[in-house]
């Protein structure tokens, strides 16, 4: 598949996106891989092209590739909940979601629905977990300003800036994993 400027035209890009592309990348014609690997166009521009450019089995297959790689975070809280792993084989049984047969529609629709509870269980789960983790460093932070106020501070704010420097750079390193899923998935 070609991507090129009269291609991303026909999509109606917002028009501060279109600007950007436009701005570092004029006269580019080149595969979808090489589209996914521009460096001046976000994540979030990358997965609206994809949206739009992709069928409905390579955006699935994307899908089933983004589940499958965090699918052993899942298992490690919830060791005994096969439920996902189920859906994910199930999905993957499925040679076209185009043409998909009531039978096959029921036993993805069940298998999804038991797959989101158990993932919002876990996202439950993660949610108190980090909560409690946050009261026990925030905890922590005030007993240690009551003993010394000024080095708490440059703690905390260390501590701010290193959290913040590590969700960027994990941020960062899932957009690049994500993207490569994509190219995998786009290549059906």
């Amino acid at each position: 598949m070609l991507i090129n400027t009269i291609l991303l035209k026909q999509l109606y890009p917002c028009q501060p996106r279109w600007e950007n592309y436009l701005k570092y990348y004029s006269e580019f014609s080149g595969s979808f891989d090489e589209f996914v690997d521009l460096e001046n166009l976000s994540y979030g521009d990358k997965i609206w092209v994809a949206k739009k450019v992709l069928n409905k089995n390579q955006m699935v297959h994307f899908g089933l590739l983004c589940a499958e790689s965090v699918l052993p975070n899942f298992e490690k809280v919830f060791p005994a909940d096969k439920s996902v792993r189920d859906c994910i084989e199930l999905l993957k049984s499925f040679k076209d979601f185009s043409n998909l047969t009531l039978n096959q529609i029921e036993s993805a629709r069940s298998a999804a629905e038991s797959a989101r509870s158990a993932a919002e269980s876990a996202r439950s789960a993660a949610w108190s977990a980090r909560s409690a983790a946050e009261s026990a460093a925030e905890s922590a932070a005030w007993s240690a300003r009551s003993a010394a106020e000024s080095a708490a501070w440059s703690a905390r704010s260390a501590a701010w800036s290193a959290r913040s420097a590590a969700r960027s750079a994990a941020e960062s390193a899932q957009h690049n994993h994500n993207l490569t899923l994509l190219k995998m998935a786009a290549s059906l």
